[in-house]
């Protein structure tokens, strides 16, 4: 944006309290210890200086006023726009069932996240990993660095379900065997048993697994609650077209969040990453 424009003010809400990083990173070199978050920053503080870019920390968005050109802030702050570009991504998905939220069970999406996981792992022995997806894998591979034993617990035929081949997911999940990670397909959780953490998941199988932590793998949620009522057309995210505007000319999407039009196949997607 500021190499297409030298003078206009551009401000960045960040929702993290850590530098904008790069979150594929999450659950390889960081989860596996290798990484610390300063390591992962896509930039440097004094890029956004030397740019002449507002970088806010630990500020959400929560409301925009269209009409007004405004965004609301979680610390109370109201800030006008000429152009508005939503990139609040995604929040990890948490099964509906008694006992998801006790301590050992984690989802993640954030680098705050992966360190409450990492530091579980230091004290952990058995982990079981629910959803195979890219995000599952990672964590999967990862926690076996850590010299934990691990379990990859898959609700359909095979892991990667959404990668469109047999071929590959078969070669996958021969590479998690040879790593030590025991996967179990057409499996999924229903419940977590434990009275101040977690000791066990039973499967809906009836399987008691004896496991010390869980970690969450089963997909996100677009992060667009705080545009409910606000006017812009939302479906599974913010409904955008091939340019990425949004039903408000004025207001442009990108990332997780976005709902855009796939040319080829005919049908609305939202990438999750």
């Amino acid at each position: 944006m500021r190499s297409e424009d030298q003078t206009a003010s551009i401000i960045i809400l960040c929702g993290e309290k850590h530098l904008p990083y790069q979150r594929p990173q999450l659950t390889k070199g960081f989860l596996g210890s290798e990484l610390d978050v300063p390591q992962m920053a896509i930039h440097s503080p004094r890029f956004y200086t030397e740019r002449h870019i507002e970088l806010l920390l630990g500020v959400r968005a929560v409301g925009v006023g269209l009409a007004a050109h405004t965004v609301r802030t979680s610390d109370a702050h109201t800030f006008h726009y000429s152009k508005l570009l939503i990139a609040t991504g995604a929040s990890a998905r948490v099964p509906d069932l008694p006992n998801a939220t006790i301590r050992g069970v984690y989802s993640l999406h954030s680098a705050d996240d992966v360190a409450v996981i990492r530091d579980a792992a230091a004290h952990a022995e058995h982990a079981v990993v629910l959803g195979a997806s890219f995000v599952g894998l990672e964590v999967a591979a990862s926690l076996r660095t850590l010299r934990l034993n691990v379990t990859l617990l898959e609700r359909g035929p095979r892991v990667l379900p959404l990668l469109g081949s047999q071929t590959l997911s078969d070669q996958f999940t021969r590479r998690c065997s040879e790593r030590g990670i025991d996967v179990l397909l057409n499996r999924s959780i229903c419940e977590f048993v434990g009275k101040e953490s977690i000791e066990a998941v039973v499967t809906d199988q009836g399987e008691l697994m004896q496991c010390d932590l869980v970690v969450v793998a089963i997909g996100v949620m677009p992060n667009c609650e705080f545009l409910r009522g606000s006017g812009l057309a939302l479906e599974d995210g913010i409904v955008v077209d091939e340019f990425l505007r949004s039903s408000d000319p004025d207001v442009f999407t990108a990332g997780d969040v976005a709902s855009f039009p796939d040319p080829v196949f005919g049908v609305r997607r939202r990438i999750e990453n």
